[in-house]
């Protein structure tokens, strides 16, 4: 490495700490301008424009990750809002096939009655024939 060539002592430790310091942007690489301002902060120490230069590099790496949140936020809420639109349609759909065989059903069950019992008496009718519970012949 570089640091041996020139006889420069260095940890594994203390190179992947400083690359670390020096990868403002968060990507997990060291460009060219995160270099060169890492070399002169060692070079310079800290100067008040290196950090006014680090800290709107930082506001600008978050304002980034803060709108990728935001546009995950915005997929996944339109993802389910069309979900939820797609089971309310579904639960209306399942509620009118429903009510049909519903519908459906009350209208076998009253063709069989009337062909069962013969034609349908009023209320007023059947009491007339029967009483204490015991049906009358007619």
């Amino acid at each position: 490495s570089m640091f041996e060539v020139n006889n420069v002592p260095y940890t594994r430790h203390d190179l992947h700490t400083m690359i670390e310091l020096m990868d403002t942007d968060g990507s997990g690489a060291i460009n060219r301008a995160e270099f060169c301002r890492g070399i002169l902060q060692v070079a310079e120490e800290v100067r008040p424009m290196l950090i006014m230069e680090l800290h709107y590099d930082s506001l600008a790496y978050f304002r980034g990750r803060i709108d990728t949140c935001l546009e995950r936020m915005q997929q996944e809420h339109e993802e389910i809002r069309l979900f939820r639109d797609a089971v309310n349609d579904g639960f209306r759909d399942l509620r009118r096939r429903m009510n049909e065989v519903s519908g459906a059903a009350t209208r076998y069950d009253s063709a069989n009655s009337e062909e069962k019992d013969g034609p349908a008496r009023s209320r007023s009718e059947a009491s007339i024939y029967s009483g204490g519970g015991h049906q009358l012949q007619e």
